[in-house]
């Protein structure tokens, strides 16, 4: 309704370059992507002011529009050199040139100006240049500059985790609970960081405190199904990700996980199972262990070149998933080619070599850090 009345605005007044900003806003939140594209163009062709071209920068950057969003950024910062759009001209820079180039850029905004969101950009664009040390150094540099910003030590916990720096995760989501005890998506983090760290009796505890505080928040109930399920208690985690999306969850988490629930329950819903996990693939099509799901159910629902496909993804996006390759191999032994089941047996031997404590657990997908979104 919004977008037809807009549209029938600009049908009268082409060159309204307000009207044009709200257009490429409302494509780009519906994730029309390709559209929204083409409305940029002619907002820029409009030559709109520097504070509307550093809006739709912004806008372009949220949606993940780098390239694009950098070119209305440039020339937003010709004649509005402010610190918000030089940090976002870097941030698209980073992604859509490098970080040296995004690092560079960053220079250009005076000290005195410099953010806990400055600190935060240049802290991954560190860290994706390979300068752990200086980005950890950052890092804390930002929630030094905001301490009442929860999602600063999301990105905090995240950095330290992904380093596999499990005691100072823990440490800084112990400090932050402390700093903002009433923050349900820092009680979350700390819960998901418990997780991570195998501490999982004390994050199921804080998860259910969490659930209690705030029944109606559907976050918890995700990160709880997921745990749930990492530790294969499926009938539980079923529950808890039913209940999420009773709530209004949504996305791949979700839906892989309560795809990989129902799987493993009952042999009865696996073309429930099958919906849920391409489901899980809409929302995020690279993600290897929704199509090593999605191959498995295939192969026992007997399509079999289905099954190849989805299994092929998903040992290219990640070739070292054991199941993946061994569920491949029985498919092409079915399928009559013999060579390729071979192969496919001997890439099982070389992974189950290459990790021979099991580490690379394939079958189940890696405890995800999903705090909430809510402050």
């Amino acid at each position: 309704m919004l977008f037809r009345s807009l549209q029938k605005r600009l049908g009268s007044d082409p060159d309204n370059a307000v009207w044009r900003l709200e257009q490429l806003r409302l494509l780009l939140s519906d994730g029309k992507m390709s559209e929204g594209a083409t409305a940029a163009r002619q907002f820029l062709a409009l030559q709109p002011a520097a504070s509307l071209l550093s809006n739709a920068g912004h806008a372009l950057l949220e949606a993940e529009q780098y390239p694009l969003a950098k070119e209305v950024l440039e020339q937003a910062s010709a004649g509005d050199p402010s610190p918000e759009v030089r940090l976002d001209l870097a941030i698209a820079t980073f992604h859509a040139v490098s970080p040296k180039a995004a690092l560079d850029r960053m220079e250009h905004i005076a000290e005195a100006q410099r953010s806990g969101d400055y600190y935060l950009a240049r802290a991954n664009m560190l860290d994706a240049a390979g300068s752990t040390d200086s980005a950890a150094s950052d890092l804390n540099r930002a929630l030094r500059a905001a301490p009442q910003r929860a999602s600063l030590y999301r990105d905090a916990a995240r950095f330290l985790l992904r380093h596999k720096r499990i005691p100072a995760a823990l440490q800084l989501v112990e400090q932050a609970s402390r700093i903002l005890p009433d923050s349900p998506s820092i009680l979350l983090l700390e819960a998901s960081t418990l997780e991570v760290a195998q501490k999982t009796d004390e994050a199921q505890r804080l998860l259910t405190q969490i659930e209690s505080r705030w029944p109606e928040w559907s976050d918890p109930y995700v990160t709880f199904g997921i745990v749930l399920a990492t530790h294969r208690r499926y009938d539980e985690a079923r529950r808890q990700l039913e209940t999420a999306l009773y709530l209004g969850a949504d996305g791949p988490a979700v839906w892989y996980y309560l795809a990989e629930s129902t799987y493993h329950l009952s042999p009865d819903e696996i073309d429930s199972a099958r919906k849920q996990v391409e489901r899980a693939l809409e929302f995020e099509t690279d993600n290897p262990w929704a199509h090593a799901l999605a191959g498995r159910i295939a192969f026992e629902q007997e399509q079999y070149e289905k099954a190849v496909a989805q299994l092929r993804e998903a040992v290219r996006l990640r070739p070292s998933l054991l199941q993946a390759h061994y569920d491949l191999a029985k498919a092409y032994a079915i399928l009559g080619r013999k060579e390729d089941a071979q192969a496919e047996t001997e890439q099982v031997r070389l992974i189950r070599e290459r990790y021979p404590s099991g580490e690379e657990d394939p079958a189940i997908a890696p405890n995800p850090l999903l705090p909430g979104q809510a402050q």
